[in-house]
């Protein structure tokens, strides 16, 4: 049985306050590392970026077709550090708006749009498998790119029932496994919407924009 997240990442409202246990001072990467508590196995896990706008996707180029900058996604999965889940069908999600900024991480499913709504799919193996999601207890370490202009301490607050804050660990140093396939455009600068962009290694690349329904005071 899959658990929906608490929030979703199109509707995350962000209180930043005091640095939360897990926080660091951050450099240009960091590693962190979660469980799946919740007894059961997700599909997502979602996570709100305390400062927002702290994590940026890195840039690897432009593209020769608009000459706009292509990005990578901001995380890279350690494979040698994680397990319960299939890195090879990983999504990873970037949600920005104004004052604020959720991570989302998928397993065994995509993000899509459609008739401007956030659905999730499953995504099947090649023979019509199940899809494979995090196994509970399965763990998920991961590299995290930030702002290289960001200076300050970096916290990732879960908003998934039975999945704990990530907490930070040692990089491996060897750059980690699938990070999500290569970037698409990033998205344009919008004062109001939540702009969404979609990195993952089984559905390609997309570019996904979705508007927060309501705002909820912090």
């Amino acid at each position: 049985m899959m658990h929906r997240s608490t929030a979703l990442l199109g509707m995350i409202v962000v209180a930043v306050g005091a640095a939360l246990p897990g926080s660091a001072q951050a450099g240009s990467i960091l590693t962190f590392q979660f469980k799946n508590n919740t007894g059961g196995p997700v599909s997502r896990a979602d996570f709100s970026v305390i400062p927002a706008g702290s994590v940026k996707a890195p840039i690897i180029g432009n593209d020769p077709e608009t000459g706009l900058p292509r990005t990578a996604s901001p995380v890279t999965i350690d494979a040698a550090r994680s397990s319960g889940f299939d890195p090879d069908n990983f999504s990873t999600a970037l949600g920005t708006g104004t004052s604020v900024q959720g991570l989302r991480l998928l397993f065994g499913q995509k993000q899509v749009i459609k008739d401007g709504r956030i659905v999730f799919e499953p995504v099947f193996g090649p023979n019509g498998e199940a899809p494979r999601y995090l196994d509970n207890g399965g763990t998920v370490t991961f590299d995290l790119s930030l702002d290289p202009a960001f200076e300050g301490l970096l916290t990732l607050r879960s908003l998934t029932q039975g999945i704990d804050n990530p907490i930070i660990v040692a990089s491996s140093g060897t750059g980690g496994g699938n990070g999500g396939g290569s970037g698409g455009n990033p998205p344009p600068s919008i004062p109001e919407p939540l702009s969404i962009t979609l990195w993952s290694v089984a559905a390609g690349v997309g570019l996904l924009k979705a508007r927060r329904r309501a705002a909820t005071a912090a």
